[in-house]
């Protein structure tokens, strides 16, 4: 329903796919499954398949900050789903703590179904890394550049 209704506002006023119109005019909404509830506060980052939204679960989690990826067309359910299958698979296998640092850490998987227009999305929650930043983050901090040698 609000996924839907901020890109029908996007689309009105011509801001559709700019970089800077998503999080400028997002609404922070409420997903319910049976078992938890999850408050989507902002929009992190729009790709060209999904959309990564700061959340937080309602439901006295002890993970404070988590990460919604949901597909931003509902015909890309299936990559999302097989996402979450590919990160069960992961978790276990035997040698997992190996790569578990080089993969999203799976939290939660569930369909969303919107209210108003019905359209069902796939939604992964993964664990929030803490001490990462985006590139516009680190742009921002160092406008100047990093010096290569800390790069890596």
């Amino acid at each position: 329903m609000h996924l839907w209704e901020q890109a029908q506002a996007r689309i009105a006023n011509e801001t559709y796919g700019s970089e800077n119109a998503p999080s400028a005019e997002f609404a922070p909404f409420l997903i319910r499954t049976k078992t938890r509830s999850y408050s989507l506060e902002r929009l992190l980052f729009r790709g060209d398949l999904c959309g990564l939204y700061e959340c937080a679960p309602l439901n006295g989690d002890k993970q404070s900050r988590v990460i919604a990826k949901v597909p931003i067309a509902p015909n890309d359910n299936d990559l999302v789903s097989n996402e979450a299958r590919i990160l069960e698979h992961l978790r276990g296998r035997e040698n997992y703590d190996l790569c578990r640092h080089f993969v999203p850490q799976l939290l939660d998987a569930f369909p969303y179904r919107e209210n108003t227009t019905g359209i069902t999305r796939q939604v992964n929650i993964l664990k929030y890394a803490s001490g990462l930043f985006s590139l516009k983050e680190v742009r921002q901090a160092y406008p100047k550049g990093i010096d290569a040698r800390d790069m890596a």
